[in-house]
């Protein structure tokens, strides 16, 4: 489903407020403002406080975007609702507990008008609360010097640069690309000149011209201001370049709560053929008169093969080795039915495994994608199946069954499961996929969720995690997250979960660009939508990879759905449309950020919108006692009164064993159980040591193209000049470097695995140290697996038996290994016949042998068959018998009566066994033939005698003989 364009042109409106208007107010609230009192043990919860005055800001739900992400609470004091403004007693308890550790304001100046804020001044005061002004005009107030130099208007933009206080303030991001601000009202001031006694200003981000837009105002008495001189809104990449670091800057780098970037890609059709929507392919059908469905009968259908795998691995292995993407991997989506050599739905010309490159090759991949299955033959949908009659019963005939689509598909993954395919003819055999989980499935087009039995059916048989389509509105058992990071609890069938997925422009029917332009161009003309309708496809390969990005750096866990035509390598040089894709979103990731992207698998991108949704549910809070450095500890509770048995309370800032290390922060993950309060140190995390190491793939095959690349991870951002972490193998047979360099400011590195051919398999571990601590992983190197027989070819196809010889090429997947490979070969006719073998040369993948040919009494067609490597193929040779190639006579000229001639029969070939009957006639009774002549077997030619008879008048008589359906004549004269 399109989605339209994020884009906001930002009006000042309200926010110009005249300075000199406000003075008297300023002043009045400074007076009111109490001297702060110091608690030796104050008490702080967890939970923020922001002002709007009618939720009308622009910035407001890029606020509440951020926050909902997070899992921060917080509470809205709307102006246009508590009209009253702030009192103590929403504060504190008058003592020292604080009930809220930070404050964001939507607009800066509403200081001048909440009622109470000297309340609030006070309370920020005691307890040292910092203060987010998401949008103000620069003022004395705030840190800026007043008047203001200027205005730049939303049509316009400017570039803000980090300073070194903005690097360490938004140290995620990447702050040697400055930030482009667009699409907002932007004020221009100065860093106040001369602030007052105590007070200091330090500049976050500023422009060429000197301006600050962005700056930490130290008052001096306990407050800090962190103001913004530009609106903002939810989809304004300035807003999600910075937002993480204003609430991880207001709550003092510990909250309630977690941040990641995720990129997660599902493929579905994998194995199987879809349409291609072609270059011309007409935008209305021309029967119904309807837009032309994108799964239309006119269109050809189109499957990949296994080069455009080996393309695939290498676009991945290339990512994987930058340390933020070293855990991107794609997750495939397979139909089983595509690997058993049935050419409806594999769209090749011949039928069988051994034809099917993508299939017969399949170890030379797996082993580097997540797999899920996506059913085993794809039906239209699964809604109203039975559950095991796929032959139903006499009132409810059905022609499937939930358990033929999943425990079939369990059988081809890796031989569990059951093979319930009732055609025969199929080769329904596992392939042995090596990460494979059976509790994920994306159902066909998202059907059978919403079935009252099908839900149920599909827990009984083993999956907990599907997902759906968040394009879809209203439907129940479908749709978007219903929160942030929240999937779908199925109605019918509780331990069903629905991890929402998100639909894209490469769609789903196209192999190229051309493809994909097309289709966008029908759908976007009819009606006409701009400025879509005139999209190319580089517009629409930026609209996409931009759209990736906004998510990515929204926190959004969501996966996105590919299908199998999209990891077409369409040009021979790599590239795809799924590549190209991420080609460009990475490029532009990398350029502002510089987190670690995390690749979820379906069970685990389910398992934390499970765990999210329960820490929505458990009404969990948390506080902060004491001051920092000096005894602080969190105490978490979730009430008695929550819904949910337990929660994973996740707290950022915190270190606890087993603490997730993330982009130099510490994650903690904390169950507590309902009615429960922990209390947690805060202790500051050890010293960086190394938190794990890792290997993809895991299993490779030894000396072969595909390395595995190893990642190395810190417990914190490397320290200027980087850290060098020592690295070992078990075994010579997998080479490393001595160490690989974590770069400063970074948490990861990759480095190469190299192996050598092994004759059995073998486990080698690898090893990382550094910090005291050490780490490893298990590499299995396995021997190369033997090529299979791909295909047999004859030529010529058509021989004249005993005359005649054919050559056969047969050829293997993949390169013979060290001694060749023989490849045993067979006729089932005597008629033709074959050596017992033909070996293919160590290294090379064809060989030739000569098929010789006996002689026949009618056509016959031969088989010849060739078997190597677990797999057969076979070609058809025809053997024709002999025809009659000339007859002669000798003499040509008798006298009647007197004189007889020879005739001679020869045929093209040698005579079969029992020989050739070669019939004969005469077109005039002055000449006379035998009916037949035999030509011996193995002869080619027979003769016979020509009596004539006295004749009045010299003629003429025409000799004929006929053999298989072919006839010679010759003339006779026959003299008076």
């Amino acid at each position: 489903m399109k989605q339209p364009l994020r884009l906001c042109a930002i009006s000042a409106g309200f926010v110009v407020l005249t300075f000199m208007l406000f003075s008297a107010a300023i002043q009045t609230a400074q007076a009111q403002v109490p001297a702060p009192v110091a608690c030796s043990g104050p008490t702080l919860d967890m939970k923020l406080l922001v002002v709007t005055n009618g939720k009308t800001e622009a910035v407001f739900p890029a606020i509440r975007q951020i926050l909902g992400y997070l899992g921060t609470p917080y509470d809205v004091l709307d102006m246009t609702v508590n009209t009253g403004g702030i009192t103590a007693a929403m504060l504190s308890d008058g003592g020292c507990h604080g009930y809220y550790q930070g404050v964001i304001f939507a607009y800066g100046g509403y200081i001048y008008t909440l009622p109470g804020m000297s309340i609030l001044t006070a309370y920020e005061q005691k307890f040292a609360i910092r203060q987010v002004n998401w949008y103000m005009y620069p003022n004395n107030d705030f840190g800026f010097n007043y008047p203001y130099n200027g205005v730049i208007t939303s049509a316009g933009t400017d570039s803000a640069s980090f300073t070194s206080a903005g690097a360490s303030t938004f140290w995620y991001a990447n702050t040697a690309t400055p930030v482009t601000i667009s699409n907002a009202y932007i004020y221009l001031g100065t860093p106040l000149s001369a602030p007052p006694s105590g007070a200091s200003v330090t500049p976050l981000l500023t422009d060429a011209s000197g301006n600050a837009l962005s700056l930490i105002y130290t008052l001096g008495d306990g407050r800090q201001y962190l103001t913004q001189t530009f609106d903002s809104s939810p989809y304004l990449m300035h807003d999600l370049i910075l937002a993480y670091g204003l609430i991880n800057w207001v709550t003092k780098g510990i909250f309630l709560g977690e941040y990641h970037v995720y990129a997660a890609a599902q493929v579905d059709d994998f194995f199987i053929n879809d349409s291609e929507w072609i270059p011309g392919t007409p935008c209305t059908d021309p029967i119904t008169h309807d837009r032309t469905r994108p799964d239309s009968t006119m269109l050809p259908f189109f499957r990949i093969n296994s080069a455009d795998m080996s393309s695939l691995v290498a676009w991945q292995n290339k990512f994987r080795s930058d340390p933020l993407l070293s855990n991107f991997k794609l997750t495939l989506a397979f139909n089983g039915v595509g690997t058993t050599g049935n050419t409806d739905w594999t769209g090749l010309s011949t039928r069988g495994v051994a034809n099917d490159d993508l299939t017969t090759n399949v170890q030379n991949y797996q082993q580097y994608f997540h797999w899920i299955s996506h059913t085993y033959d794809h039906p239209n949908s699964l809604n109203g199946l039975h559950k095991s009659d796929p032959y139903g019963d006499p009132d409810t005939p059905q022609v499937d069954s939930i358990d033929l689509e999943i425990l079939t598909n369990k059988y081809v993954a890796n031989g569990t499961g059951q093979n319930l395919d009732p055609d025969s003819s199929n080769s329904v055999s596992p392939i042995h996929l090596t990460d494979f989980n059976p509790a994920n499935l994306v159902t066909p087009g998202v059907t059978g969720l919403n079935d009252t039995s099908v839900p149920s059916y599909l827990v009984q048989d083993g999956v907990s995690y599907v997902v759906t389509d968040t394009s879809v509105i209203g439907q129940p058992n479908n749709g978007p997250n219903p929160s942030p990071n929240v999937g779908i609890v199925n109605s019918y069938a509780p331990s069903l979960y629905e991890v929402p997925r998100r639909p894209n422009d490469v769609f789903f029917n196209a192999a190229n660009w051309n493809d994909d332009q097309a289709e966008f161009s029908c759908i976007f003309n009819n009606p006409v939508q701009p400025p879509y309708n005139s999209f190319t496809a580089p517009q629409i390969l930026d609209y996409v990879s931009s759209s990736f990005v906004t998510n990515m750096l929204m926190g959004d866990i969501d996966p996105e759905m590919f299908h199998q035509p999209n990891l077409h390598d369409y040009d021979g040089q790599g590239h795809s449309l799924l590549g190209d894709t991420y080609d460009q979103t990475f490029t532009k990731y990398e350029r502002i950020y510089k987190l670690p992207v995390v690749s979820p698998t379906l069970d685990q991108l389910g398992q934390n919108m499970q765990n999210r949704n329960t820490y929505n549910l458990s009404m969990a809070t948390a506080s902060l006692t004491g001051l920092s450095g000096s005894n602080l500890t969190i105490s978490i509770t979730v009430p008695a009164t929550a819904s949910v048995p337990s929660a994973i309370i996740p707290i950022t800032g915190l270190y606890t064993v087993g603490a997730e290390s993330y982009g130099g922060q510490q994650i903690s993950h904390v169950p507590v159980s309902r009615g429960q309060t922990i209390t947690l140190p805060v202790t500051p995390a050890p010293p960086i040591s190394l938190y794990s190491l890792t290997l993809n793939p895991t299993s490779v095959t030894g000396g072969g193209p595909q390395p595995s690349i190893g990642t190395v991870t810190l417990s914190g951002l490397a320290p200027a000049g980087g850290t060098q972490v020592s690295l070992s193998s078990s075994s010579a047979l997998a080479s490393i470097p001595p160490s690989v360099v974590v770069p400063a400011e970074s948490t990861t590195a990759t480095f190469t695995v190299n192996t050598s051919a092994v004759a059995t398999s073998t486990v080698i571990t690898i090893s990382a140290s550094y910090g005291g601590a050490s780490k490893s992983a298990s590499l299995t190197v396995t021997p190369p697996l033997l090529p299979m027989v791909s295909s047999l070819a004859l030529n010529p196809t058509t021989v004249l038996g005993g005359v005649q010889s054919s050559t056969g090429t047969v050829t293997l997947s993949g390169p013979a290994l060290a001694g060749g490979a023989q490849v045993t070969l067979f006729s089932d006719n005597t008629s033709a016949s074959v050596p017992a073998s033909v070996t293919v040369a160590a290294g090379s993948t064809t060989a030739a042998f000569t098929i010789s040919t006996g002689a026949v009494a009618g056509s016959t067609v031969v088989t010849i068959s060739a078997s190597y490597g677990g797999a057969s193929t076979s070609a058809s040779l025809t053997v024709t018998p002999p025809t009659v190639a000339s007859l002669t006579l000798n003499p040509t000229s008798v006298v009647g009566g007197v004189q007889s001639s020879t005739g001679t029969v020869t045929l093209s070939g040698p005579a079969p066994a029992g020989g050739a009957q070669v019939t004969l006639s005469s077109g005039n009774g002055a000449a006379n033939v035998p009916a037949i002549v035999t030509v011996p077997a193995g002869s080619s030619s027979a003769t016979f005698t020509v009596n004539t008879s006295i004749v009045l008048v010299s003629t003429s008589a025409t000799i004929s003989a006929s053999y298989n359906g072919t006839t010679q004549t010759a003339s006779l004269a026959v003299l008076l």
